[in-house]
């Protein structure tokens, strides 16, 4: 378990926010900030760490970091592998569940969502 580590000596593990088939999801704290802020650190499991799915790891970075221009998108702060996992650092953004706002199983409206983008 990661909780209490400090990966690169850098993101403090505070606690999962989540798991799924390839990996899990965690609230971090970066110690190198003066504010020390919140980070998300998504920890990638894949069966093999070949040379091509560290490239296709790199090329996904590039992604997340052009992504990450928009304001809407948290921000990529690291991505880096610790043998056999790969690790990538996003922005922490707060908030609640996506689950919560479809709870009733129906589509939003577009009108819904708009609202909730403004």
């Amino acid at each position: 378990m990661l909780i209490g580590q400090a990966l690169r000596g850098r993101y403090e593990i505070l606690g999962k926010l989540g798991e799924g088939a390839f990996g899990e999801t965690y609230k971090a704290r970066d110690l190198e900030k003066p504010s020390k802020p919140f980070c998300v650190v998504k920890r990638l499991k894949p069966a093999h760490t070949n040379r091509l799915v560290r490239d296709f790891f790199d090329k996904e970075a590039a992604v997340l970091e052009k992504l990450g221009k928009h304001p809407q998108i948290p921000d990529l702060l690291a991505h880096f592998m610790i043998d056999p996992d790969l690790y990538i650092v996003q922005e922490f953004v707060d908030g609640h569940c996506l689950r919560a706002e479809m709870s009733s199983g129906k589509p939003l409206s577009e009108r819904v969502c708009d609202k909730t983008l403004a």
